[in-house]
This record gives C-alpha cells, sequence and structure tokens, in this order.
C-alpha cells in the first residue's frame, strides 16, 4: 500500500499491512472466510460455534463437510438462543469458561458475538485454550455498529489485533462487513428485506468507497483499508500462534 494511503487509514506501527489483505476488496461476513478456511484443508473435524444462538449455523457447516462434527455454546439468558435445542452438540455456559478439553477443536466461529461479552478478553483466553495450534479462529464483531440485543462494547480493528495477540493468536486478515451507516438506519426499525440483505451482499456505502476506488485505481489493500473506517463489522481470520509440542501430541 502507498504510504500516503497507508497512514492516512491505519497507521504501521497499529496495523500490519499484511493483515489488509490484497486479493479483493468485497465486503465479507463470518461464515464466508470460515467456508475459505475449510476449503483449503480437508483436515478439519470439528467446529465450534461460540454464540450459536438458533444454531442456524449446523446446516451450512454440514453442507460444507458432512463429515465436519458441529457443536454449539451460548448463554441461556441470550435472548436468541432457542433453549429448546440446547440437547446433543449444544450446550449453555456462564459467558466465560468454556467446558471443553484443552486443544479440541480445529476451528472455532463467533458470529456477532464478542461485543456482547462482560469479559471478552477472558473469553478469547479461553478459546484460545481450547484450541488446536494448527487451529483458527474465525469471526465478526461490531464496530460502528449501534447499541443492540444487550450489546456492551464495540470493537476498532487495532483493539482487535490487540486481544488476540495478547491470547495466543495470530491474526491474518481483516475484512469489511456490512456498513455502519446502513446498520445505523436499520436499527431505526427499517429491519426485514430492505437492510438485512445487506449482511450478505454489498451494502450502500461500501459499494460508493468500491467504487470511488476502482476509478482513482487504488490496490484492494487501500480499499479495504477505507471501508474498515466505516465498517459497521469488522470480519477477522486469526491463528493460533502457541505452539506447544507436548499439547499437539496429547
Amino acid at each position: 500500500m502507498p504510504k500516503s494511503s497507508r497512514k492516512a487509514n491505519f497507521p504501521s506501527d497499529e496495523l500490519l499491512e499484511e493483515i489488509l489483505p490484497n486479493d479483493h476488496s468485497r465486503q465479507s461476513s463470518a461464515f464466508q472466510l470460515a467456508r475459505e478456511i475449510l476449503s483449503q484443508s480437508n483436515s478439519f473435524r470439528t467446529v465450534l460455534d461460540l454464540g450459536c444462538g438458533l444454531a442456524d449455523s449446523k446446516e451450512s457447516f454440514s453442507q460444507l463437510d458432512v463429515n465436519l462434527r458441529w457443536f454449539g455454546i451460548d448463554l441461556l439468558s441470550s435472548p436468541e438462543v432457542d433453549r429448546r435445542r440446547l440437547v446433543e452438540k449444544i450446550c449453555a455456559y456462564d459467558g466465560v469458561h468454556l467446558p471443553f478439553p484443552t486443544a479440541c477443536f480445529d476451528l472455532v466461529y463467533s458470529r456477532q458475538v464478542l461485543e456482547h461479552v462482560l469479559d471478552p478478553i477472558h473469553l478469547i483466553h479461553e478459546v484460545s485454550r481450547i484450541i488446536k495450534p494448527t487451529g483458527f479462529f474465525v469471526g465478526s464483531v461490531s464496530y460502528l455498529e449501534q447499541y443492540h440485543s444487550y450489546s456492551t462494547w464495540n470493537w476498532t480493528p487495532y483493539g482487535l489485533y490487540k486481544c488476540l495477540d495478547a491470547n495466543g493468536f495470530e491474526l491474518l486478515t481483516l475484512r469489511p462487513g456490512i456498513d455502519g451507516l446502513t446498520l445505523a438506519i436499520r436499527a431505526q426499525g427499517l429491519r426485514g428485506s430492505f437492510c438485512d440483505r445487506f449482511f450478505e451482499n454489498e451494502s450502500p456505502l461500501n459499494v460508493i468507497i468500491g467504487g470511488i476506488g476502482r476509478i482513482r485505481k487504488k490496490r484492494h489493500c487501500a480499499i479495504n483499508a477505507f471501508k474498515l473506517r466505516f465498517a459497521g463489522h469488522i470480519c477477522f481470520v486469526a491463528r493460533s500462534s502457541r505452539v506447544d509440542v507436548e499439547r499437539f501430541h496429547s
């Protein structure tokens, strides 16, 4: 990325340039990133949906790989959770301690959950504990999103990077999700097909930023950086950076 464009978005001492991808600058989602990770290898066997809610992702992951063992976990108090489905492979927890053995998951998936957690740093530490040394942590968090459903925090790209790094993860990729302006409009009650379609399709402000970037012949990493400045959701891919030979072979 050219120095001027880089400096205008994220200073080099705050986010490594490699975190901002240059392959494309399309809007992303947590599941799209998880699908990309799973497509790169057939060695993934277990996935945990951290904050599974209605367990909607179970079918989506099974369509990607029928041999993938899916597990879900959520708070009993979560307004999104379906208490009738807290059965086999779906369990409740206290929001901090994950009731799983050390190094048991290949992939931990967390879509729009960490902004609702009272102690997210401790929870990320727990994710680091239960994930395999070769595992991935993939998800999305709120950045410029208004208060919703008992949310307690909003994450910045730098804050996410620092918290992951402090808890045994290497942040590999940050990508923009739906833009913050669209989410602000949605928060005024314009739900349903008008705004909800933009969770999986390019949202209006992202379309404008992408168009201007292409006209100005900006690289994808520069467009991604600019979209992240206005992102309602930030999507991420992190890899376990803890090298523990004894744990790996246990």
